[in-house]
């Protein structure tokens, strides 16, 4: 896999700070109809899901369920991306493929590790469960009400994805603009990864039940950035914008009609809570 730098960044070492910040959960709230995006209904809020499974995870295909369910209820408002790794994520048959990858066990190590799977980050926030109990990687039972909450909070950045496939040499451009509806004060990072969806293979369902043909989507492929993203070092005030062009040759093993282009912007400092989100195919 060959990726190259289209644009050049300064490189950046962000101390992580372990300050905690946190929403309540409190009361069910009202899961009826979507959420509102905010005022802005020129830039509803795009939620990510970052979604820690594994093939021989025996709840994962329930986990699936509530989110192929939001997926249906919210298109176009919801990126997932499915990370394979811990012991359970070794595959069950020989011939079956891999979805370990250096990317996933990354990713695992900077938000995790995980307390069991399936687990999810919702928007990287963290939420008090119960008094005290504050989780960033939360259990399915509150994957629903916790993203559409998230639906109903105001972005104050806009994310504009662009890329061109060349399917003759598979090299992938992306190109990522931000855009800043109001002033950002935070230390930001943007990030861009590929998932791919629509692989076949061997999948623990319950105790006892195995799936051969379980289909797997939006398995992280790789990071086009790094996996904690690159530094958004320009000016955040409102009106001004700041782009990032990524570059990348998609292994041959790779399904490009089936790979997806995420981006997304994040805080980098205290929290990794994400601003704002974006999603587009391939072909």
């Amino acid at each position: 896999m060959n990726i190259k730098q289209v644009i050049t960044l300064p490189l950046f070492f962000i101390a992580c700070l372990f300050i905690t910040s946190c929403v309540e959960i409190g009361p069910p709230i009202n899961t009826g109809g979507g959420g509102t995006g905010g005022t802005d209904t020129t830039n509803e809020r795009v939620v990510l899901m970052e979604v820690f499974t594994a093939v021989q995870c025996v709840n994962c295909p329930a986990g699936r369920e509530i989110i192929d369910a939001l997926l249906d209820s919210f298109p176009g408002r919801l990126e997932v991306v499915e990370i394979h790794s811990g012991d359970l994520a070794e595959p069950i048959n020989d011939s079956d493929p891999d979805f370990r990858s250096q990317a996933a066990d990354d990713i695992t190590a900077y938000l995790g590790p995980f307390p069991f799977q399936p687990s999810a980050a919702i928007d990287r926030r963290s939420f008090e469960i119960t008094p005290g109990n504050v989780q960033r990687l939360v259990d399915r039972n509150l994957w629903d009400q916790l993203v559409r909450r998230e639906m109903d909070s105001v972005s104050n950045v806009r994310i504009l994805l662009d890329h061109d496939y060349n399917s003759s040499n598979r090299e992938l451009t992306v190109m990522m603009e931000v855009e800043f509806l109001k002033d950002i004060t935070d230390i930001i990072n943007a990030t861009i990864l590929l998932t791919e969806s629509g692989m076949v293979a061997a999948q623990d369902d319950g105790p006892t039940m195995v799936i051969e043909d379980y289909e797997h989507e939006n398995v992280l492929r790789t990071y086009l950035t790094g996996y904690s993203g690159e530094l958004v070092n320009a000016d955040k005030t409102a009106g001004s914008s700041w782009t990032i062009s990524r570059t990348i040759t998609l292994p041959a093993e790779w399904n490009a009609n089936n790979c997806r282009v995420v981006g997304f912007v994040s805080k980098a400092v205290g929290t990794y809570d994400v601003l704002q989100t974006s999603g587009v195919s391939i072909n």
